[in-house]
């Protein structure tokens, strides 16, 4: 479908564990056809490896960072990997204004 659509860029903020074989080969597919992909380094924190799909090769695997551009403790091991980061850390997200007069709602205790 990206490539039908002619996207340039697949931007997946998700990792799991297990290759899935059907998205690998859609995301072989997207890169063959020059479409920039990145990808979230982990989901599981610092004691797994890179998940899938950042950990295909060709995809762009994006860690995370702090307002400083240090690595999160919490990423995971990357020797011999190639990497890039993104403010990941202390990030004050935007909140449906709905959610934001629940009771108990505080959007400062909600960052990520």
């Amino acid at each position: 479908m990206a490539i039908q659509k002619r996207v340039h860029i697949i931007s997946i903020s998700w990792g799991i564990n297990k290759e899935i074989p059907s998205v690998s080969t859609a995301l072989n597919q997207a890169l063959k056809a020059g479409i920039l992909i990145f990808a979230s380094a982990s989901n599981t924190g610092a004691n797994y490896p890179i998940t899938f799909p950042a950990q295909l090769n060709g995809v762009f695997c994006i860690g995370s960072a702090d307002g400083l551009g240090a690595p999160s403790t919490f990423n995971p091991p990357f020797e011999g990997e190639e990497k890039y980061s993104a403010l990941g850390e202390a990030v004050l997200g935007a909140c449906i204004q709905k959610f934001s007069g629940e009771p108990g709602y505080d959007a400062m205790e909600q960052m990520i």
